[in-house]
């Protein structure tokens, strides 16, 4: 059943009979067509309906539990690689909050997909290319923590300035 884009006028939209008596099962079976639609609209407790009002506020802000963990292997030095959240977050775009560690200790970069395409620079300068947020030189082993918005189907971008160094990621919470 679809939501109406107009308000039901149930008091004047009846079928008249002869001109002057409504017929009383179509005006109850408007009034329950209108009830199930704003039913189906907002929705039940704790809804699973991605589109329902219930679902949508209840999820607006989600904390992530900190252990889910993901471990992108990066294929090729300072190139941009899509690090794809929606499993997590969902197809949409979110502010995701990140723990990020690089076992080996590396320069690391973070970019919401869409928004720049210059190629990562190496040097350790305050001129870099990717200066800003989501720019780490880490050490060995060494925790950093960044945020910053998804695409609008869930997806961030990753760099390193090493080819086959393998990042672990935990997702420690998001909002949208």
């Amino acid at each position: 059943m679809a939501f109406p884009d107009n308000l039901d006028a149930l008091d004047t939209n009846q079928e008249w009979v002869d001109g002057t008596t409504i017929v009383e099962a179509s005006y109850l079976n408007n009034i329950q067509t209108a009830i199930d639609a704003v039913q189906v609209k907002l929705g039940v407790d704790e809804s699973a309906v991605t589109t329902s009002h219930d679902y949508l506020i209840a999820n607006k802000g989600a904390q992530a539990d900190g252990t889910t963990s993901l471990t992108p292997t990066i294929a090729s030095a300072n190139t941009w690689q899509d690090l794809d959240l929606s499993a997590y977050v969902g197809a949409k775009s979110c502010l995701v909050f990140l723990e990020v560690k690089d076992s080996a200790g590396y320069i690391l970069y973070f970019k919401p997909k869409g928004f720049g395409s210059t190629p990562p620079n190496t040097t350790h300068s305050a001129n870099s290319n990717a200066a800003g947020l989501g720019v780490f030189d880490t050490l060995a082993n060494q925790y950093v923590y960044t945020a910053m918005f998804t695409s609008s189907a869930g997806v961030i971008q990753i760099a390193c300035s090493a080819t086959g160094s393998t990042l672990t990621i935990k997702i420690i919470g998001f909002i949208g």
